[in-house]
């Protein structure tokens, strides 16, 4: 990987020498976005929100199925314009609203965190499940470097009130995000670079 450019990598967690969560966590601090990086794993070393805190991309649990390993490749491997910028509308879904005074207070608040791929956000109480797809709205006050923040995604991990340590809400992957969000979104990418694809508070 030092000596090479590629444009993804599928790991398995358990090897030799090194596991796949760390090859993750080094890959990041070499590039902050490239190589994109799948995950597999058949066992519960590592749970979805840290290894999609750590810089993965994307992460399937054996036995997975081979088609949506290969729909996650070529998901992964479009620009965010062609993966984020077309909506598909779902009936039914779950609505997230939350106003944040900027993302750094949401951020030392516990309230709300943005990664490359998707955001976690906290919700105390009526909480959708996962793989349930939202709606999202977030109004960030301050502005900068985003005003609105909407589209929608699906929920990867929910922490209730009871899980000890942790914030309660969810982590959310984008499926859409609406033309104004996604430019001033892919700005604030390119200017702090975030190690992780869906962050943990």
């Amino acid at each position: 990987m030092k000596a090479d450019k590629f444009d993804i990598v599928i790991t398995d967690i358990r090897m030799p020498r090194m596991s796949g969560y760390e090859l993750t966590k080094a890959l990041r601090r070499m590039d902050f976005e490239w190589p994109k990086i799948l995950v597999l794993s058949g066992y519960t070393d590592y749970s979805t929100e840290e290894i999609l805190n750590a810089g993965a991309d994307g992460f399937f649990s054996k036995p997975f199925n081979a088609s949506a390993v290969r729909e996650g490749l070529q998901q992964t491997l479009l620009s965010p314009l062609e993966r984020w910028g077309r909506q598909a509308k779902r009936a039914g879904l779950f609505r997230i609203e939350k106003h944040i005074k900027g993302l750094s207070e949401g951020w030392s608040h516990k309230e709300f965190a943005l990664g490359r791929n998707g955001f976690f956000v906290q919700l105390k109480y009526d909480q959708p499940q996962v793989g349930e797809w939202v709606d999202f709205r977030i109004e960030i006050r301050d502005g900068h470097p985003i005003r609105t923040f909407s589209g929608q995604g699906q929920v990867m991990w929910v922490y209730s009130g009871e899980k000890q340590g942790r914030t309660p809400g969810v982590g959310v992957e984008f499926r859409y995000i609406d033309e104004f969000s996604l430019r001033q979104f892919l700005d604030w990418v390119k200017s702090v670079k975030p190690l992780s694809s869906i962050p943990i508070l």
